[in-house]
């Protein structure tokens, strides 16, 4: 019950994140996140392949539910490219009724399933593995994902400095920026994953900068 609790809290605290390269996320509800990968290359012949566990489990969110319309508004409302379909939703759950936490993909299944049999099969991770014994981290999930998508990555965490520049609203600015650093410093004082600190020195001091520059609008 310890891990549920503190996984919802997570779930709440990241569950809007944007400023990111590589991802976004958007709370569904109170036990469900959608990861969304942003801007693949779907044509990619040496695209990751998916495992998916054998079980019952299933999402209370369906993929038909998702499907049909909803998947395409969610994308609207994270993306800054309403009409680029080519992103890449993940399903992150942990339900009360449930021990751990499980991850179901919700598009694009024929593109990264190996064994493709049921979609509404959970997908078989390192990082929910041993859940209930092991100190794992919310954001470890995110980083399996994504180095499964980018393989070569150093820093999954990577900020769009491009994007953050362009917010005009020095509020909203604000709050993106105080989630992101929640973000990274949470995962680099926590996660069990081996990261070199220094990819993420530049990005943490870009942060700190901006969120100097933005807090004034809260002082004033």
């Amino acid at each position: 019950m310890q891990n549920y609790k503190s996984f919802k809290k997570q779930l709440h605290d990241f569950g809007f994140l944007k400023g990111l390269k590589y991802f976004q996320t958007f709370l569904r509800s109170e036990e469900e996140l959608l990861l969304i990968i942003k801007n693949i290359n779907l044509n990619d012949e040496k695209f990751p392949l998916f495992q998916l566990k054998k079980g019952p489990i299933h999402p209370i969110s369906s993929s038909k539910e998702i499907q049909n319309g909803d998947l395409e508004n969610i994308i609207i409302k994270t993306g800054k490219e309403q009409n680029n379909l080519n992103h890449i939703v993940f399903l992150i759950a942990f339900y009360s009724k449930t021990t751990k936490p499980y991850i179901w993909l919700r598009n694009h299944h024929e593109k990264l399933i190996t064994n493709l049999s049921n979609p509404d099969f959970p997908l078989e991770l390192n990082s929910t593995q041993d859940w209930e014994i092991s100190l794992k981290n919310f954001q470890e999930i995110f980083c399996e994902i994504i180095q499964k998508m980018f393989p070569n990555q150093k820093n999954p965490f990577e900020i769009d400095r491009e994007f953050i520049e362009e917010i005009e609203n020095k509020t909203q600015k604000h709050l993106i920026i105080c989630s992101l650093l929640k973000l990274i410093q949470n995962f680099l004082n926590t996660s069990n994953l081996i990261f070199e600190k220094k990819e993420f020195e530049s990005d943490l001091l870009f942060l700190v900068e901006k969120h100097n520059e933005t807090k004034e609008c809260f002082n004033n």
